[in-house]
């Protein structure tokens, strides 16, 4: 538990695996990261992981904003135990709706990235969504849905062999 601890040391802890595991990121993001930035495009990170975490990664790749999971912390900088999810669909569809609002985004012409069911809500916003190695749960959502089905692409990258999915040829066993 994180109850009591002070912030600082998490910063600091997120600021090591930034630096010592950053660059793991898989071949086809990193790319599209990069494509996206050589494009003037904005690009933010929206994770359920710790927003300390999040913001370490968004500083190295020089992203316009991010949301991530806060672990509140009371006036001394002490993690009080209150978490503000940003792992679940809805989380992550006010925070999207939120960046939008503040960016002036067009939704529609906008990219998502994502591998699990609390992504899938950025996949019904966007134009343009991109399941990267999606969760058995995230696919069926996705098969289950014609309107997402229909313009998502869905990438499988193992070991940076990257294989783009025919979505209609894909089967759940």
């Amino acid at each position: 538990t994180l109850v009591g601890l002070d912030q600082v040391h998490i910063l600091h802890i997120a600021d090591k695996v930034i630096s010592q595991k950053g660059e793991r990121v898989y071949s086809f993001t990193r790319d599209e990261i990069m494509r996206h930035k050589n494009e003037d495009n904005l690009v933010f990170a929206v994770s359920g992981s710790p927003l300390e975490l999040v913001e370490a990664m968004a500083k190295k790749y020089e992203f316009t904003d991010c949301r991530g999971t806060i672990y509140k912390t009371d006036e001394n900088g002490l993690y009080t135990g209150e978490v503000v999810p940003m792992w679940d669909h809805v989380s992550k569809k006010k925070a999207i709706e939120e960046l939008a609002l503040k960016y002036d985004i067009d939704l529609s012409e906008s990219y998502a990235y994502g591998d699990t069911t609390g992504d899938f809500t950025m996949f019904e916003l966007v134009g343009h969504p991109f399941a990267i190695n999606p969760t058995r749960e995230l696919l069926e959502k996705i098969l289950s849905t014609p309107s997402v089905k229909d313009k998502i692409r869905i990438i499988v990258e193992r070991k940076n062999v990257i294989y783009e999915m025919n979505v209609d040829d894909i089967k759940i066993k």
